[in-house]
């Protein structure tokens, strides 16, 4: 039986706690910068939705199709969601307004503003994870130490800094999914509106249709159970014909979505070990506490067998699509970013091994916690993209093989950047057999990758990388009041 849908004064007041102390951290963790040229695009489209009342855009680098007549010109239309240029517009419209007060440029306003836009679907991510939780253990507790887990131990906190979209993935497909668990029609229909709008974020998850739908048929009686799943159908055919009819506007085929033959780029090989246990981009080696998780859901099965098929369906089609996807690593990214959405239902099972009384289960749960911390940890204080930029440029192909996987690549940036302060490393700090030096120059720099740190070098005043100092009051405070809640 799930857990009742009102909430008390406390899950109230716990998720504002949530919240804020999420929202205070990420911003002090946060990049300032975009990370990912394919922002651009979606930048480019909600520019030209905003000011031109038009889905076309120019760049010399297509990322999408050219529509007729402007096959050997720069104009095409992108081939990313059109909601994410829509979630863009607010922050264009508020970048300028900066811009206008404060003289800078409104481009680099604009840019260094949307670099946070994941912040705040990261925190509520976290608010909904705690409710998803309390929905299964009923308890306060428990579900709180959940959510501090998935926002401090967990591929969450990097993608809430960065500007690829999983974050917002991530929110919206935890908000279906935790609707959906309400069951009521109000909540139904809530649902298939914001998996219409996931949808028109990213096309594949049409693909996962059939389990929503199977879930809410599974769940309710005879007597409701087909006007619920009517209600779902509904709304998300509106939201596919809509897309269908922007296909054809666009390219003249409801069934082109501007990724031309990059859509039939699939692998035979099935790359599933890689995705979950490799050192370059094994999900249980970023996020080692999920290890856990595996264990909890011998109980979540026994317990609440419906939900945890559907949350075992909606894991094992994303690995499964992604590991045949041509780019099934997510290309230059932290970890595997294709399964980052998927990251709270891995973990949320967790709950039911607490309370846990063995000294020796406990104290290999600490130890696991501490290692994905301080992974997380290391991930947003450095920039990975230095690594990748060494491996794949600065480094010839036939010694590419030398060099250490990702995760332990960004280990020997962060350190050397404490320790000798400069963006020149020697090629045997990464295992090769020379003492070249590998110089980044220009392309990065010698201090943390926070936004106060890159925005001191850029306007030449040291004292403005000490700005988020102002916040860390606030956050031990919040993590006071969180953390004592859960221990007393």
């Amino acid at each position: 039986m799930i857990a009742k849908n009102i909430k008390s004064p406390q899950e109230k007041q716990l998720s504002m706690l949530i919240f804020l102390f999420f929202i205070l951290i990420y911003i002090c963790t946060a990049k300032g910068y975009l990370q990912v040229t394919d922002t651009g695009f979606s930048l480019k489209t909600a520019n030209a939705l905003l000011f031109h009342h038009s889905l076309l855009i120019e760049d010399k680098d297509k990322r999408g199709i050219s529509p007729a007549g402007h096959e050997n010109t720069n104009k095409f239309y992108s081939k990313y969601g059109i909601a994410l240029a829509i979630i863009f517009i607010p922050y264009i419209l508020a970048g300028k307004a900066l811009a206008g007060l404060t003289g800078l440029p409104a481009r680099d306003v604009i840019e260094f503003i949307l670099s946070f836009y994941n912040v705040i679907f990261g925190a509520l991510s976290c608010v909904l994870i705690y409710w998803l939780t309390l929905k299964f253990c009923d308890s306060h507790r428990i579900a709180l130490l959940v959510a501090l887990l998935f926002g401090l131990t967990t591929l969450a906190w990097r993608y809430s800094l960065s500007d690829f979209s999983e974050g917002t993935q991530t929110f919206l497909l935890l908000l279906v999914i935790y609707l959906l668990l309400k069951n009521t029609s109000q909540s139904i229909l809530q649902s298939s509106l914001f998996c219409g709008f996931l949808i028109l974020l990213k096309v594949f998850y049409i693909i996962f249709l059939p389990i929503f739908l199977a879930y809410i048929f599974v769940i309710n009686k005879k007597n409701n159970r087909w006007s619920k799943v009517f209600i779902f159908v509904v709304v998300n055919a509106v939201s596919i014909v809509f897309l269908l009819w922007l296909n054809y506007y666009r390219y003249k085929n409801i069934l082109e979505f501007g990724y031309g033959p990059e859509r039939a780029y699939l692998q035979g090989i099935v790359n599933v070990f890689p995705l979950l246990f490799s050192l370059n981009k094994g999900l249980f080696i970023y996020s080692p506490i999920l290890c856990f998780s595996i264990f909890g859901y011998v109980k979540f099965l026994k317990l609440y067998p419906k939900e945890a098929w559907f949350f075992l369906a909606l894991i094992s089609l994303n690995l499964f699509l992604s590991s045949i996807w041509h780019s099934w690593e997510g290309g230059w990214s932290w970890g595997p970013r294709l399964l980052v959405p998927m990251v709270p239902l891995y973990l949320i099972p967790i709950c039911f091994l607490f309370p846990m009384r063995n000294v020796l289960t406990k104290s290999i749960l600490a130890v696991f916690i501490t290692i994905s911390f301080l992974i997380q940890g290391m991930s947003v204080m450095g920039n990975y993209h230095e690594y990748l930029e060494i491996r794949y440029h600065l480094v010839e192909e036939k010694l590419r093989e030398q060099m250490p996987a990702d995760i332990v690549g960004q280990f020997i940036i962060l350190k050397h950047k404490i320790f000798e302060g400069n963006t020149k490393y020697k090629g045997y700090e990464f295992g090769l057999r020379d003492n070249s030096t590998l110089d980044l120059g220009q392309k990065c720099n010698n201090a943390l990758n926070f936004w106060s740190s890159r925005i001191a070098i850029e306007y030449n005043k040291p004292w403005l990388k000490y700005v988020p100092l102002i916040l860390i009051p606030f956050i031990i405070l919040l993590a006071y009041r969180l953390f004592s809640f859960i221990l007393l």
